[in-house]
């Protein structure tokens, strides 16, 4: 279906990156691994603040 699949990131480390910095607005990407001649990848998720 091509739905990302996030409900089981751990976000702990951007909460204290986010209190740390007092911003609490950021672009999260979850571009997928590039493996050749595979069906489906996994996402890498990277927020950026």
């Amino acid at each position: 279906m091509g739905l990302l699949q996030g409900q089981n990131w751990d976000f702990e480390d951007l909460a204290v990156a986010c209190a740390d910095a007092e911003q609490w607005s950021f672009l999260l990407l979850a571009a997928p691994e590039p493996l050749v001649g595979a069906a489906s990848t996994p996402v890498v998720p990277v927020a950026v603040l």
